[in-house]
């Protein structure tokens, strides 16, 4: 067996014990605590703070363009608009709480579905109204509040399936 072979045996070896919820990382305490259960665990706590920092990012951005004031897209206008707007803090912070929420998703699609991830992302449409009218005085109609309800609904009953329903396939074997 070559070392490419052995790495891989070993990776299957690994996979499997995460499934049957045996991996060293997933004991704690008294006993073994299940694959699913640390998985879930693991995986909401990442999608809230995920959803935190995209709420706080586009609050951030809403804030700074507002100080900044309507973007008119003439030449001079349109300078002066972008030199305030790149040296604005509050925008930038709003960047970083973006960039920080784009990591966090990567991280939770390393190792949970797609089809779990994403919709999950979409509580930030019930989060981003919340903060739309509490604290920028915004108001949202009984129709916007339908439409996050619909979205709340489907999110949570995606929120009641297991985050991988796919074994990773690990390179060379099918």
């Amino acid at each position: 067996m070559c070392a490419e072979e052995a790495v891989e045996k070993n990776e299957r070896e690994h996979e499997e014990e995460f499934y049957r919820g045996t991996a060293p990382c997933q004991t704690r305490g008294r006993g073994r605590m299940s694959s699913s259960s640390h998985l879930r665990r693991k995986t909401l706590s990442l999608v809230v703070l995920m959803v935190s920092c995209s709420a706080s990012g586009d609050l951030l951005l809403k804030k700074g363009m507002a100080a900044i004031g309507a973007v008119h897209l003439h030449g001079h206008d349109l300078a002066a608009t972008f030199l305030r707007t790149v040296t604005s803090g509050t925008i930038w912070a709003g960047i970083a709480c973006l960039i920080g929420a784009f990591v966090i998703y990567m991280m939770l699609l390393s190792w949970a579905d797609y089809s779990y991830v994403l919709p999950g992302n979409s509580l930030g449409y019930a989060v981003v109204a919340l903060l739309g009218v509490t604290l920028l005085g915004e108001h949202v109609t009984l129709m916007r509040w339908t439409g996050v309800a619909l979205i709340c609904s489907g999110v949570a009953l995606v929120g009641q399936t297991e985050p991988r329903t796919t074994k990773k396939v690990i390179r060379g074997t099918q």
